[in-house]
């Protein structure tokens, strides 16, 4: 995949922590900043990211691609920021899709699981994608589902994490 942040080595991210947080705050800017944008099965990252850098980082960034949620119950991880900043779904269209299961698993592993983890947000990621699942970028996965399905000929498509993060919010609001 063509994402470059995502080759980033733990060292090299502190190195750029302690470099730009210092000049966001110099500048007036109390943006968040965020390191690690990993799955949970890289949580040996997260913790040398933050034991490097953690008095700079307002925490870290996680996605449920690969791994398992108990990666942060780290004492590491939970002394810092929880965010899960991206998941989406894949290779099937909302018509084909596994409601319950996608659902049960949306919020174990998205919204729910992490918030009780001490996560401070769960985001998805493609908000809407056609029924070709695009559009993709060069380098991208070609087999993504968005929140909704954009139909060319037919009524747009709410996927199964739609829903999920729909029941969230009305329990969060």
């Amino acid at each position: 995949v063509d994402y470059p942040c995502m080759g980033l080595k733990p060292a090299q991210q502190a190195r750029l922590a302690h470099k730009l947080v210092p000049l966001l705050r110099r500048n007036g800017l109390d943006t968040l900043v965020l390191g690690h944008d990993h799955n949970f099965d890289d949580s040996a990252g997260a913790i040398e990211l933050l034991q490097r850098a953690g008095g700079v980082l307002d925490g870290t960034a996680w996605h449920a691609y690969e791994g398992n949620i108990s990666a942060l119950n780290d004492s590491t991880i939970q002394g810092h920021g929880i965010f899960m900043t991206e998941q989406t779904a894949h290779t099937r269209r909302p018509r084909d899709a596994n409601f319950r299961q996608d659902v049960a698993w949306m919020m174990s592993n998205v919204l729910l699981g992490p918030v009780m983890a001490g996560s401070r947000c769960g985001l998805a990621w493609n908000l809407a994608l056609d029924e070709e699942f695009g559009p993709a970028t060069k380098g991208a996965p070609e087999n993504c589902r968005g929140l909704v399905e954009v139909c060319s000929a037919a009524p747009h498509e709410r996927s199964p994490e739609f829903i999920a993060l729909a029941h969230m919010c009305h329990a969060t609001a």
